[in-house]
């Protein structure tokens, strides 16, 4: 998704997007063999229309895409609309690889002569990342700033915490601080916290099947209906709570809902349980 909405948003700093009238996406390796059953398509869809994964709704994706299959159209960045065959366009190199990175992924934009805009490179390398052909990370500015207490491994960490006296946490805020206030850090992590619990929340009413073809029944929503049956007499509830809230996120994952990566997701949704238990087991914490 935000390869896709980088690339356009390039050719519209050019002065280049109106000329566009097709786009053609082609997949390679890795990202081609999964793409699939992790969403890549949708997210791409839904990149070239101009959404971005901070912001779309995870409601509004589904219609999105069935849309644009539907009708053959796509309106780029949500201002220009051309034409869009998504089985012709949307290209699956399932046996071949880009140089970099074995989750690569080229797009091109033409004329409405076929001629040849630009094209680019890019790779998808984890946690949300994205860098092109010139090495170039798509990240907030700022990112290679030294860091007052920079570290590799565990161990460095240990070290540089016996050295300061500072807490991990104390460390890493100061780090942070380099590249942003630290009251649009605060901000930023409570932003964060608040994609996890509504993530959380819709896990826990969203019943039915996961997609995929092996019709997988959600779970979270019947372990919150008997959990609130039975109250909280039972002292081990409150790991029952912290289970329900962990597949909540697993689900809504698997169902191509918002999460976030911290660092990354895993499909397990640990530390939005382990924050959601702080928050409603921890009064005052």
């Amino acid at each position: 998704m935000k390869a896709a909405l980088v690339f356009l948003e390039e050719l519209a700093q050019e002065g280049l997007f109106e000329s566009i009238t097709h786009v053609r996406v082609s997949l390679y390796g890795s990202l081609a063999l999964t793409g699939i059953g992790h969403g890549t398509d949708r997210a791409l869809l839904a990149g070239l229309s101009g959404r971005s994964p901070e912001s779309i709704d995870p409601a509004e994706l589904e219609s999105l895409v069935s849309s644009i299959k539907t009708h053959q159209r796509i309106k780029l960045l949500d201002r220009r609309e051309i034409a869009f065959d998504v089985p012709k366009d949307l290209v699956w190199h399932r046996n071949q690889n880009l140089p970099r990175h074995p989750n690569g992924m080229k797009f091109e934009a033409f004329t409405d002569k076929g001629d040849l805009i630009r094209d680019k490179n890019f790779y998808s390398i984890g946690g949300g990342f994205i860098v092109d052909d010139r090495a170039e990370d798509h990240v907030p500015a700022g990112e290679s700033r030294p860091l007052p207490f920079p570290f590799r491994s565990g161990e460095d960490l240990l070290q540089l915490g016996k050295k300061s006296n500072l807490k991990i946490w104390q460390m890493v805020l100061e780090n942070e601080k380099t590249l942003r206030s630290e009251q649009e850090i605060k901000d930023g992590v409570q932003r964060i916290w608040g994609v996890m619990k509504s993530c959380i929340e819709r896990g826990f009413v969203h019943p039915g099947t996961l997609p995929g073809g092996m019709k997988v029944k959600r779970r979270a929503p019947d372990l919150v209906k008997a959990l609130k049956a039975n109250g909280e007499q039972d002292p081990l509830s409150v790991l029952d709570w912290v289970n329900a809230a962990a597949i909540s996120v697993n689900e809504e994952n698997a169902a191509f809902g918002r999460v976030v990566t911290a660092p990354t997701n895993g499909a397990a949704g640990i530390i939005p349980a382990v924050m959601f238990y702080v928050e409603r087991f921890l009064p005052g914490s």
